[in-house]
């Protein structure tokens, strides 16, 4: 299952009310520090499958009652389970030990040390190799979907070329 299909309207309306509560909180506190709405998004969708997560793998349990290796765990769940990227692994992470550190500086809050803090994040992935076609495939391919009236791939393809070339995003 890829992590884009994690969270489920059903399973969102589990997740345990208190983690909810905790996750809008930093989420205004985000706002009223004027972080960028697309931060605020990505903040949103991380924190949103860290509590499916936490439904689904610990309990649905606060996360304020998280060990270190309930965090250790979920990285590997992240990396393994999903094969998400070393970089979205990290992502995620980052958001949650943002969510944590805030806990810990919250008046409001008994939790006083970032059990996520101690998980160091994963080695970047490799830089993939980017590809360029050549001239001579460039219009092979684009004489054979003219010949074969594919006159739509034929734009696609001519657009993609004229914007970069790379073989990935014209494949």
């Amino acid at each position: 299952m890829g992590y884009n299909r994690i969270v489920t309207t059903e399973k969102w309306e589990q997740v345990n009310k208190e983690n909810k509560l905790i996750m809008e909180d930093y989420l205004t506190e985000c706002r009223s520090q004027k972080k960028k709405e697309s931060t605020i998004f990505q903040y949103t969708n991380d924190l949103k499958i860290l509590m499916v997560y936490i439904l689904e793998n610990c309990g649905n349990r606060p996360i304020t009652e998280l060990g270190r290796k309930d965090f250790r765990r979920l990285m590997l769940w992240m990396s393994d389970e999903l094969e998400a990227s070393s970089a979205r692994c990290n992502r995620l992470m980052s958001c949650c030990r943002s969510l944590l550190t805030y806990l810990e500086n919250d008046d409001d809050t008994d939790y006083d040390k970032n059990q996520a803090r101690s998980i160091k994040g994963l080695e970047k992935d490799p830089v993939r190799e980017i590809v360029f076609l050549d001239a001579e495939t460039c219009d092979k391919l684009y004489n054979y979907f003219m010949e074969h009236e594919m006159y739509r791939d034929a734009t696609l393809f001519a657009l993609g070329l004229e914007s970069s070339g790379r073989k990935g995003e014209l494949s």
